[in-house]
C-alpha cells in the first residue's frame, strides 16, 4: 500500500522491453480514508516527453479495477500517488498489475468513430419518437462519418436517445465526445445514466447539458462528463431534445475511459 504522508509523490515505474503493438494496463485499487490522495498514469514517449492518460480521486474503500490503453509509441509508464490535501491523511493501495499485449476492452466495446456507417453497438431508444441518424460527408481527401440529429424532421420538444451497451458495475469513468450544435438554443444536448432493473431501462437525471451552438454549424466542440461508480447494470445515454426553433445537432469520437475526467 502507498500511503500519504508529508512527501509529495510515490511512484511506481515499469519500463516497456518494446514498442510494438498496442497494450492495456490493468490493476486493481483501493482507496483509504477521504480524497487526500490521487492516483494516476504517466507515459513516456522520450526522455522529455510525457501525458497523463489517467487519474483519479475516489472517496470509496472498495477495490476497483482499471484498464488503461497504452499505445506502440510508449517507452516507459508511471503509476503516480500524489497528495491532493496536505492536511488529511489517506492512503491508495494497488494491487494484480498486468500489462496485456491487446486494446483494452473498453476501447474495443464503447469507443466509437461511426467509420463507415458503425455504430458501435449504440442504439437508438426504441420508445422515442426523434432519432440519431449516419451521416456522412465526403471531400476529394476523404469520407467522414457521424450522427445526426434533423430538427426539420420532428416538432418541438421530441427527444432522440442513444444508448450505449449495458455497463457492469466499475469504478469512476470518464465519458468523452465531440459535438456541434447549430444555432442558439434550437436543440438541447444532454448526457444521463441509464438503468436496467428486472429487464427494463429507467433513465436517470442529466449529468451534463447543453444548448448553446454557433451559427454557421462549422465548430466541434469538446464535452467530457464523470460517470459516478454504479453497482447496478447500467448504461450511458446521449439525449437531444428539440427547442422551438430546428436545427441539427451532430455527435462523433467517443471515448470512454476508466478513471476521472480531466484536461
Amino acid at each position: 500500500m502507498v500511503q500519504a504522508n508529508r512527501s509529495n509523490k510515490a511512484v511506481l515505474k515499469h519500463r516497456f522491453k518494446d514498442n510494438g503493438g498496442d497494450r492495456c494496463l490493468t490493476f486493481s485499487y483501493k482507496f483509504f480514508n477521504n480524497i487526500s490522495l490521487k492516483l494516476s498514469v504517466v507515459d513516456f514517449k522520450n526522455i522529455s516527453f510525457q501525458h497523463e492518460l489517467w487519474e483519479l480521486s475516489y472517496t470509496s474503500g472498495d477495490w476497483m479495477e482499471a484498464a488503461i490503453a497504452i499505445t506502440s509509441q510508449v517507452t516507459e509508464i508511471h503509476v503516480i500517488a500524489s497528495q491532493v490535501f496536505s492536511h488529511l491523511d489517506g492512503g491508495v493501495a494497488i494491487d494484480d498489475i498486468e500489462v496485456l499485449k491487446r486494446t483494452c476492452k473498453d476501447t474495443n466495446v464503447f469507443n466509437c468513430h461511426f467509420n463507415n456507417g458503425d455504430t458501435c453497438g449504440y442504439t437508438n431508444s426504441k420508445t422515442d419518437i426523434g432519432y440519431w441518424e449516419m451521416h456522412q460527408s465526403i471531400t476529394l481527401s476523404k469520407t467522414e462519418w457521424c450522427l445526426r440529429f434533423n430538427g426539420d424532421n420532428f416538432p418541438p420538444g421530441t427527444k432522440a436517445r442513444l444508448t450505449s451497451s449495458i455497463l457492469q458495475s466499475t469504478g469512476p469513468r470518464c465519458f468523452r465526445f465531440v459535438y456541434k450544435l447549430c444555432h442558439q438554443n434550437a436543440n438541447y444536448l444532454s448526457v444521463l445514466v441509464g438503468y436496467v432493473f428486472n429487464g427494463l431501462k429507467f433513465y436517470g437525471s442529466s449529468l451534463w447539458t447543453r444548448s448553446v451552438g454557433n451559427m454557421d454549424c462549422s465548430i466541434w466542440s469538446k464535452g467530457h462528463v464523470d460517470i459516478p461508480s454504479i453497482a447496478l447494470d447500467h448504461f450511458i445515454a446521449i439525449q437531444v431534445e428539440r427547442g422551438h426553433q430546428s436545427d441539427s445537432v451532430y455527435i462523433d469520437d467517443i471515448l470512454l475511459q476508466s478513471g476521472n475526467c480531466f484536461k
